[in-house]
């Protein structure tokens, strides 16, 4: 090859890469999407999966956020929805507090369109020292509209009995084994403490949550325990809290009437580390369960949106080069007719590049025939000299200033930008692998993998 001015070459490489960034980078961050994966006929669901890590081209040290996403479809008929409401009558709600309570149980009654929805039906369970069944589960919005009327407000607050009893109802109302079975939920609203404490009633919800029952909780005011609610909703997102009593239909509809014709009643999400992956503390979203070696992260998610499910976290590569960010995450699904499936996500990668010698590189790396750092200079900087009296990355000193590191990150970031080449097609591939190298044997910058000032031969 003819020996080239330093600024001419850098040019001269720019156009290329320039040129390589409009061909092969207008697809942006690289995302990685699979087919469905269905399982053995075991359920008739099928879940759409992708994964993005972004950004997919990062410097070592640097971090990326992975994000899942998944999709469900499940062809037949809806399910039933069966809601057990189970409301506080214990004294603290006498007067005021029980006439607002009231007003809002039926706005939330009305809410759920009982009359449009025949498959939808809804018992009212009121507990204090005792609880009692108001009613059963039915169709008929104006019954009841008449149960809640009865609601009063005197003596202690069991509440564990009120689940137990809500419990009693939803299973009452389940059909034979072999019928289309209904999503079962239990709407728990209260403004205190249990009277015999936390441990009753977290016995209370683990029976009703190991039926299959979703239950949902509604604290008014600022006396309960959180905890002890956190413990017993079937997730933390399905506890609500409430200023007053008169906010219960505005809290809790739109959550009730999105779960009319759910397809999936439960979906685990595990993903494994791949080797020389390090997850970033408290980055999980929303929070997961970690393994001891922060290498698996699981999700267990009830209800989950047919709309769209995304989860998330953040990792930091521990070496150079282009890598799978995991072993590839696998979702475990329960259909509405308790028919279990699997699918998994594909698996994206990243890019990751070790800057070279000196200043903002580090002693050594990626010196090339006695050349130092990311800029070198030989001197100063004369009169018709771009960048002073050394070629551009070729002199044996090294600029230590800001402004010569800042040149350097600036030259590192657009050989970055154009590197994640599993994007490219073959043409621009040659193209730019010409182009970096003509550029990158200039600057002395070591590019671990598949580019390098060694490249291999511009073809495959």
């Amino acid at each position: 090859m003819p020996h080239l001015p330093g600024h001419q070459l850098c040019r001269i490489g720019s156009f290329v890469l320039a040129g390589a960034v409009v061909l092969g980078l207008a697809s942006g961050p690289a995302t990685a999407s699979a087919a469905p994966i269905r399982q053995a006929a075991v359920s008739d669901c099928n879940l759409d999966t992708a994964s993005i890590a972004s950004p997919s081209v990062l410097l070592l040290g640097e971090s990326t956020s992975v994000r899942l996403k998944v999709r469900s479809d499940c062809p037949g008929a809806a399910p039933p929805l069966h809601i057990a409401l189970v409301l506080d009558a214990s004294g603290t709600m006498q007067g005021e507090r029980g006439k607002q309570l009231r007003a809002s149980a039926e706005e939330l009654i009305h809410g759920l369109l009982l009359s449009a929805n025949p498959t939808t039906q809804v018992g009212v369970v009121s507990f204090q020292s005792l609880a009692t069944t108001l009613c059963k589960l039915t169709n008929d919005e104006r019954l009841v509209v008449g149960c809640v009327r009865k609601l009063g407000g005197s003596g202690g607050s069991a509440i564990d009995r009120g689940i137990l009893e809500g419990l009693k109802v939803l299973l009452m109302g389940r059909p034979a084994p072999d019928a289309l079975q209904p999503l079962d939920v239990l709407v728990l609203v209260t403004d205190g403490d249990n009277g015999t404490g936390c441990g009753p009633m977290q016995n209370a919800a683990l029976q009703a949550k190991a039926a299959g029952v979703q239950l949902l909780v509604a604290c008014i005011g600022r006396a309960c325990d959180n905890a002890c609610l956190r413990d017993c909703a079937s997730n933390s997102g399905q506890v609500y809290r409430l200023d007053g009593p008169g906010q219960l239909a505005g809290r809790l509809a739109a959550p009730l009437a999105a779960l009319t014709g759910l397809p999936l009643r439960h979906l685990t999400i595990v993903e494994t580390l791949a080797p020389g992956m390090a997850l970033i503390p408290d980055s999980t979203a929303p929070p997961a369960q970690v393994s001891a070696d922060r290498r698996t992260i699981t999700w267990t998610l009830a209800l989950p949106n047919p709309a769209g499910i995304e989860v998330g976290y953040r990792l930091k590569p521990e070496q150079a080069g282009h890598h799978a960010v995991s072993e590839g995450a696998v979702a475990a699904y329960t259909d509405a007719q308790g028919r279990g499936g699997q699918a998994r996500f594909p698996v994206p990668r990243v890019s990751v590049f070790r800057l070279g010698a000196g200043g903002a590189n580090g002693p050594g790396a990626g010196v090339e025939g006695g050349r130092r750092g990311c800029f070198a200079y030989g001197g100063g900087r004369p009169a018709g000299r771009p960048y002073g009296g050394g070629a551009v990355m070729g002199g044996h000193g090294e600029d230590r200033s800001m402004g010569g590191m800042m040149r350097c990150g600036r030259v590192a970031r657009v050989a970055i930008l154009v590197a994640d080449l599993a994007t490219f097609p073959q043409p621009t591939l040659t193209v730019f692998r010409l182009g970096a190298q003509l550029l990158l044997e200039r600057l002395s910058l070591k590019i671990p993998g598949r580019l390098s000032a060694k490249a291999a031969p511009y073809g495959y």
